[in-house]
């Protein structure tokens, strides 16, 4: 017995609309941690509001490039969260400082998990 949706294109279109969303995102040094926001229509209004993971310690990343990306498709501007990764527990902290005053005021929450560690996504 199957009990998850079945899987659907992705429809940018359809993405669309009056639902207050939040994006969780994470910096990464490839191309793919900026394809999927670039397939939607810049200067229009996917989220309320985005949430940036970086990394920490710093390594090559795009973290610019992302923000530049986000920034015309949100009503506020992303804020960023530190992924220590040798020390995680300080990221579940900070998430749980950043998430706990705001989270039911979305009605969506998107995670883009394409470039994120499996430990970030664990915690997430």
């Amino acid at each position: 017995m199957n009990i998850f949706p079945d899987i659907r294109p992705f429809d940018k279109h359809a993405f669309q609309g009056d639902v207050r969303r939040l994006l969780i995102t994470s910096e990464g040094f490839e191309t793919r941690s900026l394809t999927w926001l670039r397939t939607l229509t810049a200067n229009a209004c996917y989220f309320d509001h985005a949430l940036v993971c970086k990394y920490i310690p710093e390594k090559k990343a795009r973290l610019d490039e992302l923000l530049a990306e986000i920034k015309p498709r949100s009503r506020k501007e992303p804020s960023i969260v530190e992924f220590w990764r040798f020390d995680p527990i300080l990221f579940e902290h900070a998430l749980d400082h950043q998430l706990a005053p705001i989270l039911n005021h979305y009605e969506e929450i998107i995670i883009d998990i394409s470039v994120m560690s499996k430990l970030m996504i664990m915690v997430l």
